[in-house]
């Protein structure tokens, strides 16, 4: 079908056939993944992929604080962790709780920090992942050089930077092995306080996950 003469003559020049049963624009199904869609497939929303879960232990990792420490050292060379997280395309949500540690034969020293959410963005979908991420976090010192937790005074400016909700920015690097496995190269800064000082610290970390 093409546009109709005018009275009656011959359609105008340039003029696009009409497909009717194609409808308007406005009622054209939405498109699925990538802006396509193919007649005869149902159209596929955002909310409907399928995720990826994966799961990861830090085994290793070092930390310090730019600000004064009381409870800690102000060098921690020793950090702990185990991490979740669910991706779908290249945006994934994930928790993380991370133990700091006193080396041995130091005074013991024993600090948390974790992620409450944690909102990543990845770079890439192949083999090497790289990502940034903000999250809304907590700390806590278990136990500090001068007292531990509880204790009468612990939660004072006195005491340091003793613990609190805070604010956490990072960056890092999945890179898979295989079809499962992946390692991670991640860094990130940590703006924690709300009991004591306000307190801000860094950390590295070196991890092994599995993709679930």
């Amino acid at each position: 079908m093409v546009a109709p003469a005018v009275d009656g003559g011959p359609p105008p020049s340039g003029a696009v056939p009409v497909d009717p049963s194609a409808g308007s624009p406005d009622q054209a199904p939405p498109a699925g993944p990538g802006g396509h869609w193919h007649e005869g497939e149902p159209p596929v929303f955002p909310e409907e992929v399928q995720g990826e879960d994966l799961l990861w232990l830090d085994a290793g990792g070092v930390a310090g604080w730019f600000t004064t420490r009381a409870p800690l050292a102000d060098f921690t060379p020793l950090v702990f962790g185990v991490g979740y997280g669910h991706r779908v395309g290249r945006a994934r949500l994930a928790w993380r709780l991370h133990a700091f540690s006193g080396a041995l034969g130091d005074e013991p020293l024993t600090f948390i920090h974790g992620d409450l959410i944690s909102v990543e963005r990845l770079f890439s979908d192949g083999a090497v992942r790289p990502f940034w991420r903000v999250a809304l976090s907590f700390a806590l010192d278990l136990q500090g050089a001068r007292r531990w937790v509880g204790g009468d005074g612990y939660f004072n400016e006195d005491n340091g930077a003793s613990g609190g909700l805070g604010l956490t920015h990072g960056w890092g690097i999945d890179a898979l092995l295989g079809d499962a496995l992946f390692v991670r190269l991640a860094a990130d800064l940590r703006l924690y306080g709300g009991a004591g000082r306000v307190g801000l610290l860094w950390a590295g970390h070196l991890g092994v996950g599995v993709l679930l």
